[in-house]
Formats: C-alpha cells, sequence, structure tokens
C-alpha cells in the first residue's frame, strides 16, 4: 500500500472507505453410523448385529457464540456432514455441539476457534 516511500495518496474526491474483515466457521462431523445389519439363527433364536463404518452425520446442530456468550449463529450439518456458518466478523468464537441425532454421542467440551 503507498507509494516507494510508504507514502498514501488519497484522492481527496474519493473518501478512504474502512472495511470490516469477515470470515465463515466450517464443522465436519464424523461417527460411527449403521453400515449393514446381519442375522444370526441360532438353538436360542434370532439375533442381529449391526455393523458400523465411520461417516458423516447429518442433523448436528451447533451453536455459535461470540466473545460475549451471545449466540451469533446456529449451524446443521448437512448429508456430507458439513455445517457453514454466515459471515461473521473477526474474532474469537465457541462452538458447542447442541443437539445431535438419536443414537450418537453428543460432544460436550466447546470448542474455541479464531476467525483472524
Amino acid at each position: 500500500l503507498g507509494n516507494a516511500n510508504n507514502i498514501l495518496d488519497v484522492n481527496k474526491d474519493e473518501p478512504l472507505v474502512n472495511q470490516l474483515k469477515e470470515g465463515r466457521l466450517q464443522v465436519s462431523k464424523l461417527g460411527d453410523v449403521v453400515s449393514g445389519k446381519t442375522t444370526y439363527t441360532t438353538a436360542y433364536g434370532n439375533y442381529s448385529r449391526l455393523t458400523f463404518t465411520k461417516g458423516d452425520v447429518q442433523g448436528v446442530e451447533f451453536t455459535v457464540k461470540d466473545e460475549t456468550g451471545a449466540v451469533v449463529d446456529t449451524i446443521t450439518t448437512d448429508a456430507n456432514g458439513e455445517a457453514i456458518s454466515k459471515m461473521l466478523p473477526v474474532g474469537k468464537y465457541t462452538v458447542t455441539e447442541s443437539k445431535t441425532p438419536s443414537g450418537l454421542h453428543r460432544l460436550d467440551t466447546p470448542v474455541n476457534v479464531n476467525i483472524v
């Protein structure tokens, strides 16, 4: 910015405008999802065993709070297990997993993040 002497030339007819820097938070959620079921027949009756694999988890809700503790966004993971916040000003935020689909473990520890 500026010329060789580090002097900023400002045209008096064009106002100098400061622009707020912003960014987005992106969250990905992986978990054990049911990938199959095998049914067995024994002398004691039938039973089923579920097979799990790591995969994207849809429908997980995250709450985003600013430094004051105010909720600034709520995001929910899509079919790819991803959620993206709205544009947020540069700053420190806390992301908390607030709702998880039935049968899945919810992360109880808030995660601190920075938009720089």
